[in-house]
């Protein structure tokens, strides 16, 4: 069984790195001036400990993408 939990941070040891994807760590968001659509691309900017900052052009994917999916009948 899969469970979310709100964090506040990812530590990430210097010279390794971490890959955000579906049903694994990701990024939610929440509290949208519009909604999004599947295929366009938002801005996403991620800030360091150390105050640097990282801006990378995000595709927008379905909740559900990438996921395993079972029903009562597998």
């Amino acid at each position: 069984m899969m469970e979310m939990r709100q964090i506040g941070q990812i530590l990430v040891p210097k010279g390794e790195q971490v890959t955000l994807k579906p049903g694994g760590l990701h990024v939610m968001l929440f509290d949208l001036v519009k909604p999004l659509e599947v295929g366009e691309h938002i801005s996403l900017t991620l800030t360091t400990a150390d105050g640097h900052t990282l801006t990378k052009q995000i595709p927008v994917k379905t909740v559900m993408a990438g996921m395993k999916h079972h029903s009562d009948t597998d």
